[in-house]
């Protein structure tokens, strides 16, 4: 496959792309340059070297200049090197959306421990590949790093060729991307059992050479024919890769000499009318073999192969399998999907959008059925209904599209689902209402304290978590905390009661766990479930069940942020707080000493959601040591 020099790779672009474009992809060529240098790989490889011949590869495969652009920066910002917003800057958009893209797969794949995880892995980078232009450059990665194995330890040889074996090459075989498919499988086989690639490759070549005045006669017998009818066709040799021919004869117990398909003519003509002619004339040259003709033009498999595939009894008397197709179809089956990114300039978007159609099926890898539909560009979901999320030990989780965390944590065990407190997303604090996608890590962070609030009901998507957060409330209502002990009448105020004050110690938001305290005046205090007044006020007052989930209007919530004193932290806080569209009521701050600051803000807010996306927020920002609810 095209690899070759950064001249070589913008000569290649000018055969397909516009001067404009190519300008767009020398730029990144600088830019990785300028952040990698003379650095050197594992292999003693240069990082600009490798990074060219991945672009190379891609460009080879004629996809577009900001893919080729994103190849040549593939690793930049899964390295640390730069962010998506500096490349959008000094490339564009798609380029950065690209990169940013291959450093989420890059993320995923670093989960990877063992054999047994690896199919699950591979669903994953599926489902979190939006745009299929990743997976290609993933891909096309794997076979740039082919040359330099060998240079590596041999720990370090297994792992990549297992990973290549395992899950590269299925998804590239999904894919339709058959070169890039034999290329991995034959060289992992070479790592994983060298001694058994050695003996195949040995009988191969023996055998190839048995083949070669026999398949040359067959040849020149239909090149002649071809000349005198004026039929324009190409005929091309063929070898089988020697993985197939290990799977045949090791899992399948098949003889060496009695697979008929280990060297074959290849016919390549214009038309699908010709197929079918060229198919008969072959036949009236050579018997065909009963049982070992294939139509796959009228059939295509899955992954959108097409081709004729008859074994006739050749010249010598013996047998040849000769395969017959399109141009179109040839570059199909050599590079899959890719190919259909180039036939996108070429054919009208209706036509296209047929073409693409067959991309459904790889679906069946999950559930073995069909789902139809158009397809606008090459940016699609491959699970459209389910994501693939990664547990901190790697262990992916399937949830239904719009998944949140709580219902990441039902999945794993109702314990955790219920007493889930915080939640973080890729190393960040987000609100238990965040909407997970493929390929996001998440860690559950639990409290003793928590309970299910009523107010998830709203935003899961599980029928595990509603029904678990269900049956958690009403026994909640059946006992409210510590009343029916105290031999407190069972009374639910509503919301809407004029009696309800909100407590200020606490300050509890609709949405909220509270109870109520009957006061001397007749009057109800509002707190917070976990308020630490109820046990001191309990002891004395009435409690009473307060359903304050229908509370509107906005209300007071206080927070805290503890954070390394410097100049401007509280108007730079301020500003933080400020881009959720609240009224910020105060805000005071004091010093802890050692260089440390706290602050305490009270701000207007109408659900704790609102509250928690401003902390978590905060406790993402440089600088910020802590932030949480008071």
């Amino acid at each position: 496959m095209a690899k070759g020099s950064i001249a070589e790779l913008l000569e290649n672009l000018q055969e397909y792309e516009t001067k404009e474009h190519i300008a767009g992809a020398q730029k990144a060529f600088e830019l990785a340059r300028g952040i990698y240098g003379n650095e050197l790989r594992e292999s003693k490889k240069f990082c600009i070297k490798h990074l060219v011949e991945v672009a190379g590869i891609v460009a080879g495969l004629r996809l577009d200049c900001n893919a080729v652009s994103a190849a040549l920066l593939h690793d930049a910002v899964a390295d640390g090197r730069i962010s998506a917003a500096e490349i959008e800057k000094a490339t564009n958009r798609e380029t950065a959306a690209l990169v940013d893209g291959l450093a989420k797969l890059k993320r995923i794949s670093l989960k990877i421990k063992n054999i047994a995880e690896m199919e699950n892995m591979r669903k994953v980078l599926l489902a979190t590949s939006k745009d299929i232009r990743t997976l290609i450059i993933l891909l096309a990665e794997r076979v740039a790093e082919l040359g330099e194995i060998g240079r590596l330890g041999g720990e370090k040889q297994k792992e990549l060729a297992e990973e290549n074996l395992n899950i590269y090459a299925p998804i590239a075989h999904k894919m339709g991307m058959n070169r890039i498919k034999d290329l991995l499988e034959d060289s992992s086989l070479k790592y994983l059992k060298p001694e058994i690639y050695s003996k195949l490759a040995g009988m191969l070549s023996a055998y190839q050479k048995e083949k070669e005045k026999s398949l040359e006669k067959a040849r020149q017998a239909l090149k002649k024919k071809f000349e005198g009818l004026r039929i324009n066709a190409e005929i091309q040799g063929r070898t089988k890769h020697i993985y197939s021919i290990y799977r045949k004869i090791y899992e399948r117990n098949i003889k060496f000499n009695e697979i008929y398909d280990l060297v074959a003519l290849r016919v390549i003509t214009g038309s699908v009318k010709e197929c079918y002619e060229l198919l008969g004339m072959i036949h009236s040259i050579w018997n065909p073999l009963p049982g070992r003709f294939d139509d796959y033009i009228a059939r295509p498999k899955p992954n959108m192969y097409q081709s004729l595939h008859t074994t006739v009894i050749g010249p010598d008397n013996k047998p040849i399998e000769i395969q017959i197709r399109t141009l179109e179809m040839h570059r199909i089956a050599e590079d899959g999907i890719a190919a259909h990114w180039r036939y996108k300039g070429e054919m009208g978007e209706k036509d296209y959008d047929k073409k693409l159609l067959w991309l459904k099926e790889i679906y069946d890898w999950q559930r073995g059925k069909e789902e139809k539909g158009n397809i606008d560009s090459l940016k699609i979901d491959f699970f459209e209904n389910n994501i693939f999320v990664l547990t901190p030990k790697g262990e992916v989780i399937e949830l239904p599209e719009g998944s949140t965390p709580i219902d990441f944590a039902y999945a794993i065990h109702s314990d955790l689902g219920g007493k889930c407190e915080r939640a973080k997303v890729n190393g960040k604090l987000v609100s238990l209402s965040y909407a997970l996608e493929s390929g996001d890590n998440v860690e559950i962070v639990t409290s003793p304290e928590q309970m299910p609030k009523s107010a998830w009901l709203n935003f899961v998507k599980t029928s595990k978590a509603r029904e678990k957060i269900r049956e958690a409330l009403q026994i909640q209502a059946a006992k409210p905390p510590k009343a029916r002990k105290r031999g407190v009448r069972q009374v639910i105020i509503k919301a809407s009661d004029k009696r309800l004050r909100l407590a200020k110690c606490c300050s509890p938001l609709p949405g909220d766990e509270v109870v109520g305290i009957l006061t001397t005046k007749r009057k109800i205090s509002v707190h917070r479930a976990n308020c630490e007044n109820i046990k001191i006020l309990g002891s004395r007052e009435k409690i009473v069940s307060v359903d304050f989930s229908g509370g509107k209007g906005k209300f007071p919530a206080s927070f805290a942020v503890e954070a390394k004193d410097r100049p401007n932290l509280l108007s730079d806080i301020l500003n933080l707080i400020s881009r959720d569209s609240v009224i910020i009521s105060s805000a005071e701050a004091k010093s802890l000493g050692k260089e440390q600051t706290a602050c305490k803000f009270v701000v207007m807010v109408s659900r704790p959601e609102q509250l928690e996306r401003i902390i978590n927020n905060l406790s993402n920002a440089k600088g910020i040591t802590r932030a949480y609810r008071v």
